[in-house]
């Protein structure tokens, strides 16, 4: 039951880097990424005194200086100082940035619904999303991030967030998912307290990432509730209340990665998915229920 090594694979071309992780038998789906530079874009305050003076101007590259902002529609790439000190306030507006593709060194929190917004492809680097959604979820899904296209998370914490399906994030349709270096913490939901993937055709990659303390009021996967493919490796799922991860469908690989202290299980292989573990420990009280745990021998 255990697997062969992953292997990840690394493309460039224009500007674009995409990656992919293989393991001899299965391929995950590509996950692109802009690289995107500090280029010519409007300085707030200093070229503009406010968020919305540059916007109406045609603006789309918006650099904050330390304060604290209202919800940001409409910028395409949006950087705050990279010591810190910006922050995000959606003051319950419904969300606190919606249709960008790039943010950097922000502080997100506030949104009655969703902290994060992405209609788009978006990559999230140095953010932390937090206090986002209600605790009255009312069927507003993906409290901290939502969206239905590819997410790149890097080095970034999504916490405190509220929603139906994925506290912390929810991923709909084609939307697939790539974290490394992140923290996706204390979300609550009804089902997928940390991430819920409602698709088929996505995938969720996590890499050196923490899923931790997240809680699901059914029993759906308190830490991560996933429809399709997902590649674990060197992660930690704990401590999360109503199960560490629910499988429905598709391949789903475990490298390095730990289990442990999660409320009713740490696996859950709902509907028979494909599952390689491989050395991957799970505490005495973490089960894997609808398949058999990978033998400490062999892992």
């Amino acid at each position: 039951m255990c697997s062969s090594d992953l292997h990840p694979l690394v493309h460039r071309r224009d500007g674009t880097v995409s990656l992919e992780v293989v393991n001899g038998t299965q391929v995950s789906d590509p996950v692109y990424m802009n690289v995107v530079m500090d280029t010519t874009g409007a300085r707030i305050p200093g070229d503009y005194d406010t968020v919305d003076d540059a916007l109406a101007a045609g603006e789309t590259v918006l650099y904050l200086e330390p304060g604290t902002y209202g919800p940001i529609s409409g910028a395409d790439v949006i950087i705050g100082d990279p010591d810190g000190g910006v922050t995000i306030d959606a003051a319950g507006a419904a969300n606190g940035i919606e249709g960008a593709s790039y943010i950097r060194h922000l502080t997100i929190t506030g949104a009655a619904e969703h902290g994060v917004y992405a209609d788009q492809d978006i990559r999230i680097h140095d953010c932390v999303i937090e206090g986002n959604g209600t605790a009255d979820t009312s069927g507003i899904d993906g409290g901290g991030i939502w969206s239905e296209n590819r997410v790149v998370l890097y080095d970034s914490v999504v916490q405190g967030n509220y929603g139906f399906l994925g506290g912390g994030i929810y991923l709909a349709r084609t939307a697939t998912m790539y974290a490394q270096q992140s923290v996706v913490a204390d979300n609550q939901a009804d089902y997928g307290g940390g991430i819920y993937l409602d698709t088929t055709t996505g995938n969720v990659q996590l890499q050196n990432t923490l899923l931790v303390g997240n809680a699901a009021d059914v029993n759906g996967g308190g830490g991560v509730f996933l429809d399709s493919r997902a590649f674990l490796t060197r992660v930690t799922v704990a401590d999360n209340d109503n199960g560490g991860v629910r499988l429905r469908y598709g391949y789903f690989e475990v490298e390095e990665s730990i289990f442990a202290y999660n409320d009713e299980y740490g696996v859950d292989e709902a509907d028979k998915p494909t599952v390689h573990f491989s050395d991957t420990l799970f505490g005495t009280s973490d089960t894997v229920n609808g398949g058999d745990a990978p033998d400490p021998a062999d892992c």
